[in-house]
């Protein structure tokens, strides 16, 4: 598409953009708070604070009790995303990352404490983790 200026409809004319605009505002709607993925639900902020344990916070959806990432008061920060479910051992019983994610954020307070239950656990899907902690800064 190529605008001409002082063309009617270009795109340099603004109440054409504007008309444009309208219709797809219209459309689209105004609820942007609502993720469609990957949880399908309102966003929140879950601050946990246990008895026992480590205090932390978890950006997931509305009745998840994860959704990728969390970070905790000893400064451990754990983050997770999917990965290849073709190899042994990929699919199968176990635990779910939504369960892992408070569990190593709660329990562990250094990467090799997280990385100690992640390799001893036994996971119901494949899943690549990335850990780190406070133990680099002076």
């Amino acid at each position: 598409m190529k605008a001409r200026a002082g063309a009617t409809g270009s795109l340099h004319d603004d109440s054409r953009f504007r008309q444009c605009y309208r219709q797809w505002y219209d459309r689209a709607g105004t609820n942007f708070d609502y993720y469609h993925l990957p949880s399908n639900s309102y966003p929140v902020v879950l601050a946990l604070y246990p008895d026992h344990g480590n205090s932390c916070i978890i950006p997931s959806g509305a009745g998840r009790t994860a959704s990728n990432s969390a970070f905790n008061d000893k400064g451990l920060v754990y983050i997770m995303a999917a990965a290849s479910q073709k190899g042994p051992g990929d699919n199968g019983p176990g635990v779910t990352g939504f369960l892992e994610l408070p569990y190593v954020a709660m329990t562990c307070d250094t990467v090799p404490h997280a990385e100690n239950f992640l390799i001893n656990s036994t996971r119901m899907s494949g899943l690549n983790h990335l850990l780190l902690d406070t133990s680099i800064l002076p």
